[in-house]
């Protein structure tokens, strides 16, 4: 065939075709995005045709928009199909495009001779017809071969389009349903009604899914809406003594599934006691509620820990996985011993806090690979690594740990107290940030000479040496220097938990410490303009805060102060200002703080004079027993640190706290803290690997 000798003149027709597709693909671009050529299907359509009705924009667009791609793939047209407010098509496109695509609309358009036929029916009877998820009228439409929409403009009806026999037998069929469509009460006891309807609403939604009937779950509060759907409000009160009634509305097979999805979501909440027998119970207490997680999920049930003088479990769900749960609390429980063994070191903490390492991660791993339960204990002064499990695993995991132990190694850097402050920075964020980016534990000693003390790997300790080095370089000549602050102010400085004293040293930079012996100082590390700063911020405290007085009778001391001083540290925290007493001249309280302070505070204690009340926190039952603790330790110790008393409720997910509002109100902080952790250790054991098989 060889090369043209015209090779010019073939190189520019290939130019110029290249151009041209460009510029018609340019033209069409431009056309998709302006504006669309609205066309009504009915001006498309033959006059002795019926015009297109919202089941033809249906077909004309397909299964999942198959035909509307048929047609853009043919025509080049962008297409859009709507049934409103008239049937109608969208067409973007060069003229030759849109002009293509109606021609093949309107082939598909002469196509559609199915006839329509319009039955009235009213409104409140459509969504009966449609379903749950238009189950029912997709029914209809597979049984009878007709296609079938609903309008309620201008007139209530359901539109059938097909064969004569074909909307005959589709519209008997709406009419079956219309009749068999009738109301059947499920009446359960008023404690079952969380069950039912279920978080937001979906146990109940699950449940008309399920059944296609529809469902409602009524109170004897809504008796007017009982009294329209036909419920003897009477027999509802009577066969169950505090009435709900599950209203259940479709055909007698939605009726019956729907009614079994009822039962048993209630026979979930069927419970069983199981004791907790003494050679059980120690391994149990060891363990923790943490345990029963795992299980809960494993078996379908939610467990409780009753805890006295005959301890037990109260395992809530249906019967074979009430079984199921027990059978695997005695099987963990049953399988784990307990082995203690010791070991050497200094710095006992710093050891300590290696093995357990950042967030726990280095004993969760510790634990991954022996399959063994992990913990470190100090008795008299000596070591103890504590492993629990089977004889296996806990010789397992006193190996891992030795092995661990081995790599730890301990340096000393004399470093002078001031600068001690500088690595451990405001709040202590910079030696953790320190201590987290090398793996190493890091502490500071002040006699018999001041030091830095880290522990860990060789390469662990020496880039925690390399950080700290950064930091005292970054930092320039740091010094220490006195102030001179009365020792009454001390506390107001230093604010509720320390809060004030950490906000003042994170403004400033500097490390602030207080003295009162020989003399009352306020001692400031830093730099020059660190330590200006800080006694700025001081002096504008102690210049801006005032003092009141309020009269208080000495006998509203004690309750204001609270048990063990609970309360008077709560007012403090939440006003941020600084409480004291005084008898003379007049029994009085004394508040010192800005005027929004006082002010505070002032309303809480009036608040705590008030006296008692109770009051309801909704808490999902799984939380309830992670709450608790082992041996009931967890609410314990929220009940001692707020003053308040704390109830699980067996029957209702709540948690009712009893105290005066500024205690439960702290208590409500405490327990929403415990249920954020439950959630975090739910999660990190939910992504935790495949536990490595022991070395042979």
């Amino acid at each position: 065939h060889g090369i043209p000798a015209n090779l010019e003149g073939v190189e520019g027709a290939i130019q110029a075709a290249a151009e041209r597709v460009v510029a018609e693909a340019e033209e069409s671009a431009k056309a998709r995005s302006g504006n669309a050529t609205i066309v009504l299907l009915k001006d498309i359509t033959p006059q002795e045709q019926n015009p297109p009705s919202i089941l033809d924009v249906g077909r004309l667009i397909g299964v999942r928009g198959s035909n509307v791609r048929f047609l853009e793939e043919e025509s080049g047209a962008r297409i859009i199909f709507s049934p409103n407010p008239e049937a109608q098509v969208k067409l973007w496109g060069t003229k030759e495009e849109v002009s293509k695509a109606l021609g093949l609309i309107n082939e598909q358009v002469l196509g559609l001779r199915d006839e329509e036929e319009r039955f009235a029916i009213d409104q409140r009877f459509h969504g009966t017809l449609i379903g749950v998820g238009g189950r029912t009228v997709q029914a209809i439409e597979e049984e009878s071969g007709a296609r079938i929409a609903f309008h309620s403009l201008p007139d209530a009806v359901m539109v059938v389009r097909g064969t004569p026999d074909q909307r005959k037998k589709a519209y008997d069929l709406a009419m079956g349903m219309l009749k068999d469509d009738v109301v059947e009460c499920v009446y359960v006891r008023e404690r079952y009604y969380p069950v039912i309807i279920g978080s937001r609403g979906t146990n109940v939604r699950e449940i008309e899914t399920k059944s296609g009937a529809r469902v409602q779950v009524l109170t004897l509060d809504n008796k007017d809406e009982l009294s329209r759907l036909g419920v003897d409000v009477g027999d509802m009160s009577s066969e169950t003594g505090d009435g709900v009634a599950v209203v259940i509305k479709g055909t007698p097979t939605q009726r019956q599934e729907a009614k079994q999805l009822v039962q048993e979501l209630i026979r979930s909440e069927e419970s069983e006691v199981f004791p907790l027998e003494d050679d059980l119970a120690a391994s149990f207490a060891w363990h923790g509620a943490s345990m029963l997680g795992s299980i809960e999920q494993e078996a379908g049930v939610r467990i409780r820990v009753e805890r006295g003088e005959e301890p037990h479990f109260v395992i809530k769900g249906p019967k074979d996985q009430r079984a199921k749960a027990w059978e695997l609390i005695c099987q963990i429980l049953s399988n784990d011993q307990e082995s203690r063994h010791t070991f050497e070191t200094t710095h006992s903490l710093l050891t300590v806090r290696l093995l357990i390492g950042p967030q726990g991660q280095q004993v969760k791993e510790l634990e991954r690979k022996s399959g063994a339960r992990i913990k470190f204990d100090i008795v008299d002064g000596v070591n103890q690594v504590v492993a629990r499990g089977t004889q296996e695993q806990r010789d397992l995991a006193w190996e891992l740990v030795q092995k661990q132990l081995a790599l730890f190694g301990e340096e000393r850097y004399p470093l002078s107290e001031a600068k001690h402050y500088v690595i451990i920075g405001v709040g202590g964020e910079q030696v953790k940030e320190i201590e987290a980016r090398s793996g190493a534990a890091v502490a500071f000693e002040k006699s018999p000479d001041p030091a830095m003390i880290v522990k860990g790997t060789e390469e662990q300790r020496k880039e925690a040496m390399r950080l700290a080095t950064e930091v005292l370089e970054s930092t320039g000549e740091m010094e220490q220097q006195k102030f001179s602050v009365d020792r009454k102010y001390h506390a107001l400085l230093i604010g509720s938990t320390g809060r004030r004293v950490q906000d003042i040293e994170k403004q400033s930079g500097a490390h602030i410490q207080f003295e009162s012996d020989p003399e009352d100082v306020m001692l400031v590390t830093g730099s020059r303009d660190q330590r200006e700063a800080a006694w700025g911020i001081v002096k504008g405290i102690l210049e801006g805060e005032k003092e009141e007085r309020v009269a208080v009778p000495v006998s509203a001391r004690k309750t204001i102060i609270g048990p063990k001083g609970v309360s008077i540290k709560l007012i403090e925290r939440d006003s941020g200002a600084q409480i004291g007493f005084e008898g003379s001249p007049e029994p009085c309280m004394l508040v010192r703080g800005t005027p929004e302070q006082r002010e505070a505070a002032i309303l809480m204690a009036q608040d705590v004079l008030d006296g008692e009340e109770e009051e309801q926190f909704y808490v999902e039952h799984r939380y309830h027993g992670y709450l608790i603790g082992p041996g009931g330790r967890r609410v314990r110790d929220i009940e001692q640190q707020t003053c308040t008393r704390i109830v699980m409720s067996d029957e209702e997910p709540v948690v009712v706290v009893n105290g005066t509002k500024l205690r439960r109100d702290a208590a409500w902080e405490l327990i929403k803290a415990k249920m954020d952790e439950y959630d975090a250790e739910r999660s990190s054991d939910s992504t935790e690997t495949i536990p490595d098989a022991p070395p042979e």
